[in-house]
């Protein structure tokens, strides 16, 4: 089931993924927004900018106006003009007063508000730079012009000894020295990992936490590489043999790692032939797969070994579970219990455990759902077109169609009562499991209402 179909596929400048808020971001620059339904959030009008939703909340700009709007299009705060607010993040959200044409009466520097537009911290003293995660945010001092973290009573956790830094990230936060070498802080302000490195990659680690790769460049370019658990202790000394950042995730207790002396050929470049390792170094799984899906998910990888064509899903044992067609030209991770495959047809895909294919194929150039729906590309079949499409902002809306019919254990029996009595409408007989719209519940209201009265509801004509 396509929400939107291809005929009526909308232009949009950006799409986002449905997370935990809904509606979700289609047009990041003058546009509305849309619901699991695709459905939108405004009938007609559209707005200048906006972005996307945070903790129940939306930034919008419209003929000069600006401010943030709930889920039901209703401004909920507006701002001076001239000032400009960023997401919602832990309860409040960065507003901006230094852009040209604001009034003094206005400005008022490193402000943040919380969600009914009051002032939650003001920090004369220091320039912030970003948003509020894990308690914490970037500032800089504005007496040394450096930088460290202050929590929302405005207190330094994290001194401004650095010349900058990223946000936190479970608790983490790569920093820059004096020397632009790049360490590791803990949310208590602890340097956990030294300012000597010329590189530090966070590692996503799915039993809790994170790890780190540390990488060090001598003058000849040589790049050593070593691995650091969640606490700064290092794990792999820095070493030439592996890259440690082939993957981005350590799952199962398993890194992908790349062997970088031996390698394979495509297109007159060389790329490096991968492996499995444990967090101490020791090898898992050969060197014999020319590429991977990075990591394991629901127990397997897909991988595409040496001197093969046709892609298969192995298990830590490295043995091969599951083997897809040859006419398959990449083959991704298991994801709720299916896993999308794209064809050399570039047609998409998805099959479950056994092998079987749930969904598809489809004329669509799409990704995994999210909350029952997924972003598409009306016509996938041929490169160039994805590319125009994508450039261009054409996408489409489609729903997850194993979900169309699937209904909780415990409403079966009230759900056929229901329908037995008339009290279903055909809007509302399909995709159970999405969160019902005001229109829609409206709609079941005035059916119950008929079908108890006998009488017709007729809506009131405006003149």
């Amino acid at each position: 089931m396509c929400i939107l179909p291809p005929s009526l596929f909308c232009c949009f400048s950006t799409i986002s993924a449905f997370f935990q808020t809904s509606p979700s971001l289609v047009n990041g620059d003058r546009g509305n927004y849309v619901n699991q339904w695709g459905e939108y959030l405004l009938p007609v009008e559209t707005y200048d900018f906006c972005n996307d939703f945070s903790e129940g909340l939306a930034y919008v700009e419209k003929d000069g106006k600006a401010g943030y709007i709930d889920t039901s299009g209703a401004w909920v705060i507006q701002l001076p003009i001239g000032v400009i607010g960023h997401e919602f993040h832990e309860g409040v959200a960065h507003v901006i007063h230094d852009y040209p044409g604001i009034s003094e009466e206005v400005r008022i520097p490193n402000q943040f508000i919380d969600q009914t537009g009051q002032t939650a911290l003001l920090c004369p003293s220091v320039n912030i730079r970003g948003d509020f995660s894990c308690g914490l945010v970037e500032a800089q001092s504005l007496e040394t012009g450096r930088y460290g973290y202050i929590d929302k009573t405005g207190a330094w956790v994290v001194p401004p000894e650095y010349r900058g830094g990223n946000a936190f990230y479970k608790d983490r936060a790569i920093v820059w020295s004096e020397e632009w070498k790049e360490g590791v802080v803990n949310a208590e302000g602890d340097l956990i990992i030294p300012c000597i490195y010329d590189r530090i990659y966070v590692l996503d680690n799915d039993a809790g936490g994170c790890v780190f790769v540390v990488e060090l460049e001598d003058n000849n370019g040589v790049k050593f590489q070593g691995l650091a658990d969640y606490d700064g202790t290092m794990l792999i000394e820095p070493q030439t043999a592996l890259d440690l950042t082939y993957s981005d995730i350590v799952t199962m207790g398993r890194l992908v790692v790349g062997y970088n002396d031996l390698t394979w050929e495509k297109r007159g470049a060389e790329y490096p032939l991968c492996g499995v390792i444990d967090l101490s170094g020791q090898e898992l799984l050969p060197p014999v797969y020319m590429i991977t899906s990075g990591g394991y998910q629901e127990g397997l990888m897909s991988v595409l070994e040496s001197g093969s064509t046709a892609w298969k899903y192995i298990d830590t044992s490295g043995q091969a579970v599951l083997s897809v067609p040859e006419t398959v030209s990449r083959a991704w991770n298991f994801v709720d219990g299916v896993a999308e495959l794209e064809g050399t047809d570039y047609q998409v895909s998805f099959i479950d455990h056994a092998g079987n294919v749930v969904i598809g194929p489809l004329p669509y150039s799409c990704s995994y759902f999210s909350q029952g729906v997924t972003w598409v590309f009306p016509d996938g079949r041929n490169p160039d077109v994805i590319f125009n499409q994508h450039r261009e902002g054409v996408f489409g809306l489609l729903a997850d169609p194993r979900l169309e019919q699937k209904i909780s254990s415990w409403a079966v029996e009230e759900l056929s009562y229901a329908e037995e009595c008339g009290l279903v409408t055909e809007s509302n007989n399909a995709y159970f499991g999405f969160r019902i719209t005001r229109r829609r519940f409206a709609e079941l209201a005035a059916n119950l209402v008929e079908q108890v009265t006998g009488q017709e509801i007729t809506p009131d004509k405006v003149e």
